[in-house]
């Protein structure tokens, strides 16, 4: 009996997690798809819209600018530059291997 209480509570709890992490997606991200490209990325308070620009290993940006809840999904954020934060800047999210997507912020509709 007490074992059947247990496993009840362990799908309970289960379920409770499995329909949080795609409404956390959707918050941070502004998508309920966990597998998918997030359309905007905010990072210190500055929204962060997708340009479509991917960038190869070449091209591969150095400074990991990360925020905690953005290296506790697993989508790590990087930038060419130190000063990300000025308007006209990228920031990549790091997709696979070698493969990067662009966002940016300032302009635009």
């Amino acid at each position: 009996m007490k074992a059947k209480k247990l496993c009840v509570k362990l799908v309970i709890i289960l379920i409770i997690v499995a329909f949080c992490v795609p409404l956390l997606n959707r918050i941070i991200y502004g998508t309920f798809n966990v597998y998918g490209n997030p359309n905007r990325l905010y990072i210190n308070g500055v929204r962060y819209t997708t340009n479509g620009h991917i960038l190869t290993l070449k091209d591969k940006p150095m400074i990991e600018i990360s925020g905690t809840l953005d290296k506790l999904t697993g989508k790590r954020v990087y930038s060419t530059v130190p000063n990300y934060y000025k308007i006209g800047n990228l920031i990549y999210l790091h997709l696979y291997g070698d493969k990067y997507l662009g966002y940016s912020w300032g302009g635009g509709p």
